[in-house]
């Protein structure tokens, strides 16, 4: 997988910041954990300072408060879309993916349930990250239950999206059991975020 110049072999692993790190924080901690195969989802306003000073592939957590053509302009390489911070409505959802996908931006489509799963496919992400809300913020991995990651993949028979999950990701044995149920990467945040030593865990999770 290319980033920055770079061919990334590992899983793909995005770090979600929510709203844990305000104003400066957020550049320091993204410089912790600087890495050319790392993709960071960071707060609106800190996106152009965090691409311009760090390696991270930098994305936007939501486009509530910015157009497409906007985040363009930061430097920023896409966003996540519907994440359960910030639900969207499917129309909303397939015309902001449109003009992500025009304006050359990865746009990662977030689902807590398979409901418009046909859909959505069609709108063609980047990526499509199913995670269980019931698991957010936890320790206990949506990897522990396979079953509906199963049920998940087999969407992906003809899919080119890239299938992501996350919820409750926080070791490496998450990260394994996520890429031998077939999922590309992961999506973590509280296990990083609040973390001594972010940086190691984030190479244990890479696989390195």
């Amino acid at each position: 997988m290319e980033m920055k110049n770079q061919v990334c072999k590992g899983p793909i692993i995005i770090v979600n910041f929510k709203n844990t790190k305000n104003g400066k924080e957020v550049l320091i901690f993204s410089k912790k954990i600087d890495g050319p195969c790392l993709i960071a989802a960071i707060p609106t306003v800190n996106l152009s300072e965090v691409a311009k000073n760090t390696d991270l592939i930098v994305i936007s957590q939501n486009l509530n408060d910015i157009t497409p053509q906007a985040l363009k302009k930061t430097g920023a390489q896409g966003t996540l879309l519907n994440h359960s911070d910030y639900p969207l409505e499917l129309n909303e959802i397939k015309k902001l993916t449109k003009e992500c996908n025009r304006l050359k931006l990865k746009v990662i489509i977030c689902i807590k349930n398979f409901d418009n799963m046909d859909e959505i496919i069609k709108f063609k992400p980047w990526g499509i990250a199913y995670e269980d809300p019931k698991f957010i913020g936890t320790k206990n991995a949506i990897t522990n239950y396979p079953k509906n990651l199963l049920r998940f993949m087999k969407y992906f028979k003809d899919c080119k999206s890239i299938p992501l999950c996350g919820a409750g990701i926080n070791k490496k044995e998450d990260v394994e059991n996520a890429l031998k149920l077939g999922c590309k990467g992961v999506l973590i945040s509280s296990a990083v975020m609040n973390s001594k030593n972010p940086k190691v865990l984030l190479n244990k999770l890479s696989l390195l």
